[in-house]
């Protein structure tokens, strides 16, 4: 199972509470809730997803950022490694 985040959870409870008065009023259970109410909690419900999403494309951006600091770094001893290689093949001669 996935980890979910605080945010995603809070948001995936809005639109289950308002759904789920939404059926009771659709079914004639509960009348009082307003449909501004149940628009109001849908509605923020997909904001905090919205909002959680963009939280988690961040972390992986700045992961991304990361290796490819990561892979410079290689590439800058891989450089390195092969003008000490070239070096050892000269003095070898």
């Amino acid at each position: 199972m996935k980890n979910l985040g605080f945010l995603e959870i809070i948001g995936w409870g809005m639109i289950a509470v308002s759904l789920f008065f939404g059926l009771l009023m659709a079914l004639g259970f509960v009348h009082s809730p307003p449909e501004l109410l149940l628009n109001n909690l849908l509605t923020t419900g997909v904001l905090v997803l919205v909002v959680e999403s963009r939280v988690k494309i961040g972390l992986l951006w700045s992961e991304f950022r990361g290796l490819s600091e990561v892979r410079l770094k290689l590439n800058n001893i891989e450089s390195k490694l092969d003008l000490l290689w070239s070096e050892f093949r000269k003095y070898r001669k």
